[in-house]
């Protein structure tokens, strides 16, 4: 369901004009470097292998994610034992870099622009499938920067900038029916 969101956002995002490239969810990898060992955001595929992300990368503007938490939580007030709605929130972060010479624009009107075109509500066959609520964004670029990306020589450099936007997916679905209720009942929604 993550994965959907994630491509959902960027598909909107296309959609509504903004040009770059776009990462799914991201971890963070170590590497070493004169003995020394440190971490860069990576795109995982099922079989191990990594695509680095780098602001080398950043010709208009890049996007990637990483989830920071996820809590899962069943709704006791609901009488039975097998098929109580389960609520799973995920706390995300969408990390933005871009190249200001390139794109004509600020920090924050590319963040203006990005948040009006990510969805409130996901929806699948007419249904309401999960919500988006959009948290706390952080525009201190150079600590950003070095936080990502250790060891490099983007920090201070004014025609690169990266902000950090928090948002939160929330997706209820029945405990024991989520695979079921899929093909039988279409009883997974958060309707």
């Amino acid at each position: 369901m993550i994965e959907e969101a994630i491509n959902l956002i960027n598909e909107n995002l296309k959609t509504h004009g903004i040009n770059g490239v776009f990462y799914g969810i991201s971890e963070l990898v170590p590497s070493t470097n004169d003995e020394q060992t440190f971490f860069y955001p990576n795109i995982i595929n099922n079989d191990g292998d990594c695509i680095a992300i780098s602001l080398d990368n950043t010709v208009d503007l890049q996007i990637y994610y990483r989830i920071t938490f996820s809590t899962s939580i069943i709704d006791k007030s609901q009488f039975g034992q097998t098929n109580k709605d389960t609520i799973d929130t995920y706390n995300l972060s969408m990390y933005v870099s871009a190249n200001r010479t390139r794109i004509r624009m600020s920090s924050i009107s590319l963040k203006e622009k990005i948040s009006q075109w990510i969805p409130d509500i996901i929806k699948e066959n007419g249904r309401q499938k999960a919500i988006i609520i959009q948290g706390n964004c952080d525009f201190n670029s150079n600590q950003i920067i070095g936080s990502e990306f250790p060891n490099t020589e983007y920090l201070g450099m004014p025609n690169i900038f990266m902000f950090k936007q928090d948002f939160q997916i929330k997706h209820t679905n029945k405990r024991k029916c989520v695979e079921v209720c899929e093909t039988e009942c279409k009883n997974y929604s958060t309707n």
